[in-house]
């Protein structure tokens, strides 16, 4: 709980000091009382197991069984430490201000979107299509 603690620290201290993107880590419970965007990423097991495989090391001999069994214990750690800090469910979609399903859908291919959506949201003047300044905190 020490680790826990001195975590949601630095994450308010990030926060308050600069603009940032924090992911995960609880943010969006220990930053609720500051002006944010709280964006839920997801995908079906097809497409995180494709990542999974992608990004793996050459050496890396899991089979998808194993890879399987790791994204369901690392989901179920991340579920466990979000209630320990919540009320609310994991993933939950009453809990964030954007859910995207990212199946089947290459990641970098939705940054201009999703970018184009933050700068809306926090109504961020833009020329020649670079921010001029964050107005307020991005997650």
């Amino acid at each position: 709980m020490k680790i826990a603690a001195e975590q949601q620290n630095i994450i308010r201290r990030l926060a308050e000091n600069s603009d940032c993107v924090i992911v995960g880590r609880g943010a969006d419970i220990i930053l609720r009382d500051m002006d944010t965007l709280n964006i839920f990423v997801y995908a079906d097991n097809a497409s995180k197991l494709a990542r999974c495989k992608e990004r793996a090391d050459e050496n890396e001999k899991l089979s998808d069984k194993e890879i399987l069994r790791n994204m369901k214990q690392i989901d179920k750690e991340r579920m466990n430490y979000h209630d320990l800090l919540s009320e609310t469910k994991w993933g939950d979609k009453g809990s964030y201000h954007l859910c995207i399903n990212t199946s089947g859908k290459e990641i970098k291919s939705l940054i201009p979107g999703l970018a184009e959506y933050a700068k809306n949201w926090f109504g961020i003047m833009c020329s020649g299509g670079r921010f001029f300044q964050w107005q307020t905190r991005f997650l």
